[in-house]
């Protein structure tokens, strides 16, 4: 399995093959959220990202070698040994975190617990303030909180999808073998 690359390291041959930066990376990610309208499945709307919310979680990944990006909800997310910690749904982004760091969060105006479906609050997910957007120090702050408290969690195996949605996801994304070897997709 190829190792995330990053701005610093231009695209390396791999076996014969040109590995993606991750900046190209980001680029065939925007292909693939090329609108914003939201998605209707199974009768759940799904807002996807604007290519504002989608740039600024682009420079808010953080540049190490154990974070994966890859698409979640329709929309993208990181993850940390398989468990998501960091990502965009619709124009909010949201965090994994420790429950003190959630009540600490949770104080701030503009902040919520993750709702992808109202009224079912994600266990562990809190959405960022909007207005934190200009402060990219702060998010980046916990960003890092959540990045840290996430990879002390049990990793997560991979598992075969049986679902028609992940079937219908994984045929979708074989179309592109780089892109799922740069999102460090499992899976054939």
């Amino acid at each position: 399995m190829n190792t995330p690359q990053n701005e610093h390291d231009p695209s390396p041959s791999v076996a014969g093959r040109i590995v993606p930066s991750r900046r190209e990376c980001f680029e065939k990610l925007h292909q693939l959220f090329e609108t914003s309208a939201s998605v209707c499945v199974y009768g759940l709307k799904i807002p996807r990202p604007d290519k504002e919310s989608v740039d600024l979680f682009q420079s808010l990944v953080p540049k190490d070698d154990r974070v994966a990006v890859r698409p979640m909800f329709g929309n993208i997310s990181a993850f940390v040994n398989g468990n998501m910690f960091f990502g965009v749904f619709g124009a909010d982004l949201f965090l994994r975190l420790s429950i003190e760091d959630q009540k600490e969060l949770l104080k701030n105006k503009g902040s919520s617990m993750l709702e992808p479906m109202k009224g079912k609050p994600m266990k562990d997910y809190v959405v960022l303030p909007k207005t934190w957007r200009a402060k990219p120090e702060t998010l980046r702050s916990w960003i890092s909180k959540s990045l840290e408290w996430s990879s002390k969690l049990p990793p997560k195996m991979a598992k075969k999808e049986t679902h028609p949605r992940g079937q219908l996801f994984s045929g979708l994304l074989s179309r592109d073998s780089d892109l799922r070897a740069t999102l460090k997709l499992e899976g054939g």
